[in-house]
């Protein structure tokens, strides 16, 4: 095996975070939402017989807040998305094209199965970032073609709900508040 071939392995190992929350199907959100909050996580997914289901990311809780739902009652199988991104640890390549592939789907979370689809865990932009060294991430690219230009900004006296619809609206996960 090649010293760089190891290297990439090596990478994908140290990038991808074996400790996640998960719940059922059958979970309420709002438990889900407590789960996320009482462990500072930013996304929990959804297994069934050691399966993956589905992903529940802080995005999906904004456009919740966003809809203005009641999310006392509703479980979670009833508002996951149904055809999720995810790859086969057999798949993957090296770290920069999972870095594109999050980059090019707009995802920010990306579950690795096995090859019988058993969840190993979860890549994501943060994950990728510590487990590359500065001078790797020189090799990406120039600074333009990583950056984003399409800042969506608030005023400081905007509402949580205003945030949370802009933020929707505009498939953004983040925003900059503005005085």
């Amino acid at each position: 095996m090649s010293r760089n071939l190891h290297q990439q392995q090596n990478l994908l190992e140290v990038a991808i975070d074996r400790h996640f929350l998960s719940v059922s199907s059958q979970t309420l959100v709002i438990e889900a939402i407590a789960l996320m909050s009482q462990a500072r996580a930013n996304y929990i997914l959804i297994i069934e017989n050691e399966k993956l289901l589905s992903i529940f990311t802080e995005r999906d809780v904004v456009k919740l807040t966003a809809g203005a739902k009641n999310i006392s009652n509703i479980i979670i199988s009833e508002i996951m998305t149904k055809n999720i991104i995810s790859l086969k640890l057999s798949q993957v390549d090296n770290i920069y094209g999972v870095l594109e592939l999050l980059r090019s789907s707009r995802i920010h979370h990306l579950p690795i199965t096995n090859d019988t689809d058993k969840i190993l865990g979860v890549i994501t932009q943060e994950s990728i970032q510590q487990a590359l060294k500065h001078t790797d991430l020189l090799q990406i690219g120039q600074i333009e073609q990583i950056m984003i230009t399409s800042v969506i900004t608030a005023p400081l006296n905007a509402s949580l709900w205003e945030i949370a619809q802009k933020m929707t609206n505009h498939c953004k996960s983040c925003i900059v508040i503005c005085e």
